[in-house]
């Protein structure tokens, strides 16, 4: 999954789930087998969602705006995704991780189930029989094993249903009432369901609701078979005192998440609750309930897998382009920032330079360029509503500036300093700065220096490809014109290791300030 995509699902799963959690409260009076029902739907459909987003287009729909930012797909952040730091990649593999530790948490747990069961013991088949007898089910296979802390059952096509060795010790009543509530397990088909409720947390390991939802499907699982084995005939609080003593040395849950196991702690209050509560409904979802889910499922699940709430901006517009230097090289990791229309995001260029705002009211920008050695760029563009605006950006190399003092009057010296050695450089908006080799100082005015009088000149050149100094032109003289001519006159003398751009020598233009002083 991209990250836009996994953001959108998820978004779309808060809303399938928020839609179940309100259903099973307006049904906090009804079975316990119909609320599982609508929580079993709900996971479900969690995994039907990707798919229904595959398969039909999204639809725009009005949603609270609490939840209309989540099922926006484009939005400024997606525009910086192309950054030095693939964030989608990065995201989308801190799912996947996550995803794995789970499933590798529910492998491991198969796979010690697995080992208890083939060194299990058959128990006595005919103390099975009698239960079997009394529920009106086919008999099924039971085992006793050391070692475990609870009644579970195990397996799909074949389910097994395992004892710990204390079974063997039981009462009557206890053995038939435990038995009972395993038998319910398999007649409600609830290993098959499982399987798929702990797929939905693997998918969706970071989304809370999710591992809410399944939560209280187990919840509303294990109430369903207490009130099946309640409607047998079962003494209330006998079966609560049965309940409790298995409950003592459940121990951590760890392995157990593979098998449907009887006797949770973190479940038993709300189960004493119900199984003592004598106005609580025992009723069992029928076939027809199923088939009613089936059919919330289409008109619910559907829909909301594919609505995304409206863009941002009814009518928002685009802007991309590519950012390039002056080789026609692109320029990667430039930074880019758009303002106007009373708003202002930024984005970072990609790999091959180019950026892309995906969601800009109607209007005029202000698009501003920067990049290491380069000018900063700005461009005045207009965005459409619904149409692609796309603005190439070309960036000219930065300029020089030197400084200089000159105090007295003396004569030309020089500042030799050592040429270094050529390097490499990357091609694509790569610039090695201008270094200045050999330096002239001016000579001050001998009649302004005898007349006391300090000034300065501003002076723009041009350094050559080979490093020399080109035109050179004076912009400002505060005091007396001859301190620009002195200046200019000194300055053509220079010598410069020439800009590369992309391992190219290229012209740039260099401002020099020369301050004048007496001292």
């Amino acid at each position: 999954m991209t990250t836009d995509v996994l953001m959108a699902v998820a978004a779309r799963v808060t809303v399938l789930l928020a839609l179940a959690w309100g259903v099973t409260l307006a049904a906090r009076r009804a079975p316990a087998s119909i609320r599982h029902l609508v929580w079993i739907t709900a996971l479900l459909g969690t995994l039907a969602v990707p798919l229904a987003s595959r398969l039909v287009p999204a639809r725009e729909v009005r949603v609270p705006d609490i939840v209309a930012p989540l099922l926006v797909q484009t939005s400024a952040a997606t525009a910086v995704a192309p950054a030095a730091l693939d964030w989608a990649r990065v995201v989308f593999w801190i799912w996947l991780a996550g995803a794995l530790l789970v499933l590798l948490r529910l492998v491991a747990g198969m796979v010690q189930v697995a080992r208890i069961n083939r060194s299990a013991s058959p128990f006595d088949s005919n103390r099975v029989a009698r239960v079997a007898a009394r529920l009106g089910a086919k008999t099924v296979t039971v085992k006793t094993c050391c070692g475990i802390p609870t009644a579970f059952t195990w397996g799909i096509w074949r389910p097994v249903v395992l004892l710990p060795e204390s079974a063997a010790d039981w009462s009557e009543e206890r053995f038939d009432a435990v038995l009972a509530h395993e038998m319910m397990h398999i007649r409600r088909r609830d290993c098959l369901i499982h399987w798929p409720a702990q797929l939905a947390c693997a998918l969706y390991w970071f989304h809370p609701l999710v591992w809410m939802a399944e939560a209280k499907a187990r919840q509303e699982r294990e109430r369903a078979c207490d009130d099946g084995v309640l409607a047998l005939g079962f003494e209330p609080a006998d079966y609560a005192v049965h309940l409790l003593e298995l409950a003592r040395g459940f121990g951590a849950p760890g392995a157990w998440s593979a098998a449907v196991a009887m006797a949770r702690p973190s479940e038993l209050e709300g189960r004493l609750v119900s199984i003592l509560n004598p106005r609580q409904s025992r009723g069992r979802a029928s076939r027809w309930h199923a088939a009613l889910a089936a059919v919330a499922a289409a008109v619910l699940i559907w829909p909301v897998a594919t609505m995304r709430a409206p863009a941002q901006t009814p009518d928002g517009g685009r802007l991309k382009g590519v950012v390039m230097d002056a080789s026609g090289a692109v320029v990667p990791k430039a930074m880019l920032a758009v303002s106007g229309n009373r708003m202002a995001e930024t984005t970072v260029s990609n790999e091959a330079g180019e950026y892309d705002f995906r969601i800009l009211p109607p209007g005029r920008y202000t698009l501003e360029v920067a990049a290491p050695g380069f000018a900063k760029a700005r461009n005045l563009v207009e965005v459409k509503a619904n149409e692609v605006s796309r603005m190439d950006v070309t960036l000219a190399l930065g300029q020089v500036h030197e400084k200089l003092t000159v105090s007295g009057s003396k004569g030309v010296e020089s500042v030799p300093q050592p040429r270094p050695e050529p390097k490499r450089v990357r091609v694509g908006g790569n610039v090695q700065p201008v270094k200045l080799l050999y330096q002239t100082k001016p000579e001050y005015p001998q009649r302004l220096y005898g007349a006391k009088v300090s000034g300065k000149a501003v002076l723009r050149a041009v350094i050559l490809k080979n490093g020399s100094v080109g035109p050179v032109e004076v912009i400002e003289t505060l005091g007396d014109p001859e301190f620009g001519q002195a200046a200019a006159d000194a300055v053509r003398l220079w010598q410069y290791q020439p800009t590369l751009l992309n391992g190219e020598p290229v012209e740039v233009v260099t401002n020099v300030t020369v301050d004048f002083l007496i001292q």
